[in-house]
């Protein structure tokens, strides 16, 4: 029997491995900001990097996902935002294939890159965590390739 891969599972625990961006981020790496919510809540003055599940593809004749991703680097500046999304582009240029294992096995990445043509981030501001100006975040669009079933 095969086991399926959750890939942006893959995703975060790869992102959450990665020092460069624990640096900057912490443990504040996921597919929801924990921004305002409940006892976990992080702070508005944390930094954090948020993977938005945004469509893809799943290819089950040559075991692939490719989700799509929008990458949203948080901060209390635009600056700060930048220092985000520079460890965010270390993580994906860098890098070469890798595995990290999960809750259902090791998963097997082959890539995540920015989505052709949509390398520079967008400035955006979100008023849903920080009324009255919004907290700031770059957004850039990903897209990765993931193994669907465990590696071993």
């Amino acid at each position: 029997m095969t086991t399926e891969i959750d890939p942006y599972e893959a995703i975060i625990a790869l992102a959450l491995a990665d020092s460069g961006l624990t640096a900057v981020c912490s443990t504040r790496i996921d597919i929801w900001h924990r921004y305002g919510q409940g006892a976990d809540s992080w702070s508005t003055n944390d930094p954090s990097l948020i993977f938005v599940p945004s469509g893809g593809e799943a290819d089950r004749d040559n075991a692939w996902s490719r989700p799509l991703l929008e990458a949203r680097c948080y901060a209390t500046s635009p600056f700060d935002c930048g220092l985000v999304w520079k460890k965010l582009n270390d993580f994906v240029f860098n890098q070469p294939r890798r595995t990290i294992t999960i809750t259902d096995g090791k998963a097997l990445i082959n890539y995540i890159l920015p989505v052709a043509g949509d390398g520079m981030p967008r400035l955006q501001f979100d008023e849903d965590i920080k009324p009255n100006g919004g907290l700031p975040f770059y957004a850039v669009q990903l897209v990765a390739e993931v193994s669907n079933l465990a590696v071993t």
